[in-house]
Parts: structure tokens; sequence; C-alpha cells
């Protein structure tokens, strides 16, 4: 039980003395992508994207990390400018974002303006198979079924710009 607490022990302050503040930055704008507090180094010591500092409590800007830039090999807060470019980026990410989710939202309720129809046909269908059942079984013999069956009336096939007409009028109520 000692030598594990030992081994334990040793496992945590090697982890970290290893594990040091890093950053990783695009190097062709030197916009930060991520901080981060603990990392273990030596997985990032080759790659040119990372600053790796050697305390634990690294000199960064006081702001949000958005507003990192690496330049010339150190950490600064971007200034207004750049910092308006940033926001500008955002919105209009954003505003992306809102358009690709209401063609979504678009596209969805097409096809459930679709799969609707389809549905109420399915039950007009259903509704006549039961009503068919039941004009042959109610009758007391096979001329009463006949009329029975006869007087059931007809399904009508639907045109294509029918359907289109029922799908729109379904689309408008959702």
């Amino acid at each position: 039980m000692k030598i594990l607490k030992i081994a334990l022990l040793f496992l945590i302050l090697t982890v970290n003395i290893i594990a040091k503040p890093v950053i990783i930055y695009n190097p062709s704008n030197g916009r930060v992508i991520t901080y981060l507090l603990k990392a273990h180094t030596p997985d990032y010591e080759e790659r040119e994207d990372v600053i790796i500092f050697d305390n634990a409590n690294p000199d960064v800007p006081e702001c949000e990390i958005k507003y990192w830039i690496v330049q010339d090999g150190t950490v600064r807060e971007m200034t207004t400018e750049e910092k308006a470019i940033i926001d500008e980026e955002i919105i209009v990410a954003q505003e992306q974002v809102g358009l690709a989710n209401a063609n979504i939202d678009n596209f969805y309720s097409n096809q459930l303006a679709a799969i609707l129809v389809a549905l109420d046909e399915l039950n007009i269908v259903l509704d006549y198979i039961i009503d068919f059942k039941l004009a042959i079984t109610s009758a007391q013999n096979f001329a009463e079924m006949k009329s029975n069956v006869t007087a059931l009336p007809n399904l009508n096939q639907k045109t294509r710009n029918e359907l289109r007409d029922e799908i729109l009028t379904k689309y408008g109520t959702l």
C-alpha cells in the first residue's frame, strides 16, 4: 500500500512538472484558438502553432480569448480595430447559422407537410377497408352484400396538382 501511495505521488508530481499552460494559435493570422491551463507539454514541444509557458501563471491579456493574438511569439490583446473585425465576423457567422437553421426548418416543414398529406390519404384508404369489411360482414345474403359494396363511395385518384395543393395547404398550417 505504501508503494502505491509513493507511485501515485510521483505520478502527480511528474504530471504537474510536465503540465504547463499552453496557447494554440493559427500561425497564418496569429489568432488564438485555445488556452490550456495545464497541458502535457511534450505533446506540444515540436509544434509551431503553440506557445508553452514556463510559469504556472503566465502574463496573458485580461480580456476574452477571442481578442487574444500572437505576434512575434508573444500574446497580446487586439487593438480596437482588430476587435471590431472579430465582432463583425462573429455576427456574420451567427447570421449564416441562423439562415442555415431556417433552411433546415423549412426543409423539414415541407417534408412534414408531405408526410401528413400521405397519412391523410392512407387513413382514407384504411377507413374504406373498414367500411368494405362491414359491408360484406353485415350482409344476410349475396344480393345484400352486392348492394352494400356498391353503395360505398368511390375512392378518387388524385392528380399531382391536387396533391401539391394539399401539401401547400398543410404546410401553411404548420
